[in-house]
């Protein structure tokens, strides 16, 4: 299930962000030239990319990307449910 899941997010290319405090955090499931930092999300393991420089706010701080995962997570189980 979870590597059709995986395979279902990589093929339609989708990409989503999200913002905290006034900073606008974007990602996507594919790796591209902007989005090269792989991370993983803690509760689905779903991978997914940053650019470099959002990868260096997260060292810094598991809240944003802990909240980040959640995002991404909600955003997988909706694009399923359709």
């Amino acid at each position: 299930m979870l590597l059709f899941l995986f395979v279902t997010l990589l093929s339609s290319g989708l990409s989503g962000g999200f913002v905290s405090n006034g900073a606008a955090y974007n990602y996507s499931l594919q790796r591209t030239y902007n989005y090269d930092s792989q991370l993983v999300t803690y509760r689905l393991s779903q991978i997914y990319y940053v650019s470099n420089n959002s990868m260096r706010d997260f060292r810094f701080d598991d809240k944003l990307k802990f909240q980040l995962d959640q995002k991404v997570e909600e955003d997988t189980l909706r694009t399923l449910e359709r």
